[in-house]
């Protein structure tokens, strides 16, 4: 990328067009569908993306684009986790939505972990804290605990 300053750069007018062909497609074109429904040349379009602030400028619309969509992907989520409109839910989506909201949900395979551990509580987690502050930085080996040089 070129090495431009960030800083008090503004998209042109063709710029704005591309982003606002790409975000009416909710970023489902290729740069070269991008291209040709915004009347530019492909590398016209490649070569703003070698100029640093353009680069981060379109990121940062997307990045923006995408994070106001989120309410509308955890609804539909939602929606297919609970079965609203169908007589059976998606097992896939109710998972993920307690993946992503429920605080006290644990998938099975470190339930498996958890239960041969066995829990720690918060007393047990703070004493770890203090012995590892007390014992500081340990040296590692490359070896594996339990191998022996034969």
């Amino acid at each position: 990328m070129a090495d431009e300053p960030t800083s008090g750069w503004e998209p042109d007018g063709q710029q704005r067009a591309a982003l606002s062909v790409a975000q009416r497609a909710e970023y489902r074109l290729s740069y070269k569908e991008i291209a040709e429904k915004s009347g530019l040349g492909l590398s016209t379009l490649m070569g703003w993306f070698k100029v640093r602030a353009f680069a981060k400028w379109w990121q940062a619309q997307a990045d923006g684009f995408f994070a106001r969509k989120m309410p509308e992907i955890y609804a539909a989520t939602f929606d297919r986790a609970t079965g609203k409109g169908k007589k059976k839910g998606d097992h896939r989506d109710a998972k993920l939505m307690l993946e992503r909201f429920d605080k006290s949900y644990v998938p099975r395979s470190a339930q498996a972990m958890v239960s041969k551990i066995g829990p720690a509580d918060a007393d047990t987690l703070a004493q770890l804290d203090r012995f590892l502050d007390e014992i500081g930085p340990v040296a590692v080996d490359d070896e594996s605990p339990g191998q022996d040089d034969d």
